[in-house]
């Protein structure tokens, strides 16, 4: 059994039995609800999406708290009993059409303190999930998340079905080497606090101001990643983002191995990220649905963020009074449709004939669209003249797309250089398409289209 690497780690938040709880931050709140609405849609993707779905779901919180937060003169539920909750809502949604489907559901909550363990207990049955408990459905335990994270491993295999995972620790932790053996299991996917700032840049850069900044990388495994930290003072504030960002990504992609790889940027300020949360997936129906979440609570503005801190939240409270959300909305919208034709045009031109799933998979490390957006600025592409799809030998002009369905660039139109067409620069004929195609646009995020084939 492998033994994860244990950092030094302390914290001064602790919950007990008799209402000694600590106070919720905004960005925790936003985090949680994030969660709980991946978690409803995802469990409804799997077990939904065809006639017999998933039949085993394990649900896996590492450092789970004591499940209640202070909020004011409220209380905020904490990431349990949020993930039951999920859980619950998405499966009942699949219920009621599917009354035949069966689904077998576990969870497993730990901590490493037994106050926060009894705390949650006491939570779960407050909210009416104590009969989890007591038939064992609900596992609470005790102890260094580590320390349990071979047997727990162990226990999904034995289960079979789709695993997910929710690690959000209090100071730093090995979190590429047990995403690693998470993902191994093949159908688990893990959404993960990367404390960028407080447990990576700056311990980093106070380690080169006192010379042993070479020596930390190695001994905490960073590889090259973080090196730009030796010069982290005499850098640009954008270019640090940039860096702290492409280092977090390249942290995780070489040391947990994911298919796929995506941030969601928690903002300190205006221009300086606090944290990431981080989600790593092998199979590319999970990225879609996370993204779809992810653009639900984004306040960031796509033109300004985009390649430096991605998706993410600020605070309400830190934007300029003259900035509406509404606007940031309609902007992020245009922008993402724009730039993804962008690059599904170079990549198209590159490959030529490629099927749908080949096209998305292909391209999803480098837009922040869901499938359902690729799909539609696909079709909106063939509408405009720039793309044709073929199914079985025959070009179609359906906006409903399968896996399987062939996409190539237009053969009865100019191929048209991608900064004309970037600045608008652009045939009359298409011109015309492209204004027309834009004035039937629904104003909420890219329009769906029906998937008829998932990869869950």
């Amino acid at each position: 059994m492998e033994d994860w690497q244990k950092y030094k780690r302390s914290s001064k938040v602790v919950w007990t039995t008799d209402g000694q709880f600590p106070s919720i931050e905004p960005h925790t709140k936003v985090k949680h609800q994030l969660l709980e609405s991946y978690l409803s849609d995802w469990v409804a993707t799997i077990t939904g999406n065809c006639r017999f779905g998933a039949q085993q779901v394990t649900l896996v919180d590492g450092f789970c708290g004591g499940g209640i937060y202070r909020d004011g003169n409220s209380t905020w539920e904490g990431s349990p009993i949020r993930i039951i909750r999920a859980i619950e809502s998405g499966w009942k949604s699949v219920q009621e059409r599917k009354p035949y489907q069966k689904l077998d559901i576990a969870y497993l909550f730990v901590d490493r303190r037994k106050e926060h363990t009894d705390c949650l207990k006491q939570q779960i049955r407050d909210h009416g999930y104590g009969h989890l408990l007591d038939s064992g459905i609900i596992q609470v335990k005790s102890g260094h998340f580590e320390d349990h994270l071979g047997e727990c491993l162990q226990w999904i295999k034995s289960r079979g079905g789709y695993s997910f995972f929710f690690l959000d620790p209090f100071g730093s932790v090995d979190l590429p080497g047990m995403s690693k053996a998470i993902l191994s299991l093949g159908r688990s996917e893990v959404l993960l606090n990367h404390m960028q700032n407080d447990a990576f840049v700056r311990p980093i850069v106070q380690a080169f101001k006192n010379g042993r900044g070479e020596s930390y990388l190695r001994q905490y495994n960073l590889g090259e990643a973080y090196s730009f930290c030796a010069d982290y003072d005499n850098l640009p504030n954008l270019q640090r983002q940039t860096l702290s960002q492409n280092a977090a990504l390249e942290l995780y992609r070489k040391q947990s191995n994911p298919r796929f790889a995506w941030t969601f940027a928690f903002m300190k300020n205006r221009d300086t990220v606090y944290y990431y949360l981080i989600h790593l997936s092998n199979q590319p129906t999970a990225v879609s649905v996370m993204r779809r979440n992810l653009w639900l609570y984004n306040n960031l503005d796509y033109q300004f963020h985009y390649g430096v801190f991605g998706l993410g939240y600020r605070t309400i409270e830190d934007f300029s009074s003259n900035l509406k959300l509404l606007d940031i909305n309609t902007r992020n919208n245009q922008a993402c449709r724009d730039r993804l034709t962008e690059q599904l045009d170079r990549f198209l031109h590159k490959t030529n004939n490629l099927a749908f799933k080949q096209i998305y998979e292909g391209t999803v490390d480098f837009h922040p669209a869901t499938r359902e957006d690729c799909m539609s600025v696909i079709h909106q592409g063939m509408l405009d003249g720039l793309w044709e799809i073929e199914r079985d030998g025959k070009y179609i002009g359906s906006s409903q797309l399968t896996n399987r369905d062939i996409v190539r660039p237009s053969k009865t139109q100019q191929l048209v250089l991608l900064p004309d067409y970037a600045s608008g620069r652009i045939s009359p004929k298409r011109q015309v398409g492209s204004r027309s195609s834009v004035a039937q646009m629904k104003p909420s995020h890219f329009g769906q289209m029906n998937i008829l084939e998932t990869d869950i």
